[in-house]
């Protein structure tokens, strides 16, 4: 648009230009003359063959650091079997959101319910910390909190006392990784100078099987209708592909039409590098009976 304007402007100001008297004309030719002879006196700038050396030397350079970058990028087999063959991560820290967006499709969405959570985690020993505090407009603040000492867990809800419980063998896994292998074929990869993007959106052909691998039946209750649409967002750091975060959202409709959004995303902190996770004395206590 503002090429067109300009374009514009230049063609009414040579109209106008070419409206002025023909005594104009002698006096614009006299002064063109003089102009074209001032200026065949100056001094123009010569190309020296140094000035081309150096050109040249910083093309090559330009052209040299594009064709490495492009051979140091990964493709998606060899992003994934790098992502497998690392070790399960030694700790972490992550900060979690999550919320359920009623009539997100419309003028007046509304949040029904919010958490944010805090979990920390270090693989030896065993230790896991979570704390959970819920936003629910039809229940009021709720707040939860667990620690995990391998296969006991002591869990608080509010103000209640500790109670301690087993864990079942197969949810007492040490095992943290993020990619589900099964997922391969779904997922795109993309990447920035810092950070490698693994990313999924279904499409009605994929959106069983994906939410199957992902969520199970156990999950379809969640969900305020029909499940619609599943996008998935990994991000990792490129130098020690470390997971930066995660985002997952899930899209439901019901009878109505009225869409549903469900939105959950984990940023991590401090990969590799919590050393201790502060337990209280009477969590101990039970956590080592």
């Amino acid at each position: 648009m503002k090429y067109k304007i300009s374009l514009a402007f230049v063609i009414s100001l040579a109209l106008l230009t070419s409206c002025n008297g023909g005594t104009n004309q002698n006096d614009n030719k006299a002064e063109l003359s003089q102009s074209e002879t001032k200026e065949d006196t100056r001094e123009k700038p010569v190309e020296t063959a140094e000035d081309n050396e150096t050109e040249s030397k910083e093309t090559k350079e330009e052209e040299k650091e594009l064709e490495t970058k492009e051979e140091e990028k990964l493709s998606k087999e060899e992003l994934f079997s790098k992502l497998n063959e690392l070790p399960s991560l030694e700790s972490y820290k992550i900060e979690t959101t999550a919320e359920k967006i009623a009539k997100a499709n419309s003028d007046n969405p509304e949040v029904i319910s919010s958490t944010d959570a805090k979990l920390e985690y270090i693989k030896e020993p065993h230790i896991y910390h979570a704390l959970y505090e819920i936003h629910d407009p039809a229940v009021g603040e709720m707040e939860t909190e667990t620690y995990q000492n391998g296969k006991v867990a002591v869990t608080r809800q509010d103000a209640s006392g500790w109670m301690k419980t087993e864990i079942p063998e197969n949810e007492a896994n040490d095992e943290n990784n993020i990619i589900v292998n099964e997922l391969d074929d779904y997922y795109t990869v993309s990447e920035t100078d810092e950070y490698y993007i693994i990313e999924i959106e279904t499409t009605p052909d994929n959106l069983e099987e994906i939410k199957d691998l992902i969520m199970g039946d156990e999950f379809e209750q969640i969900f305020d209708g029909e499940l619609t649409t599943i996008r998935i967002n990994h991000k990792f750091d490129k130098e020690t592909l470390y997971p930066i975060s995660y985002a997952l959202e899930a899209e439901s409709i019901n009878e109505n039409g009225d869409l549903t959004l469900y939105k959950n995303s984990d940023v991590y902190k401090e990969v590799n590098s919590v050393k201790e996770v502060p337990i209280p004395d009477e969590v101990k206590a039970l956590l080592e009976e």
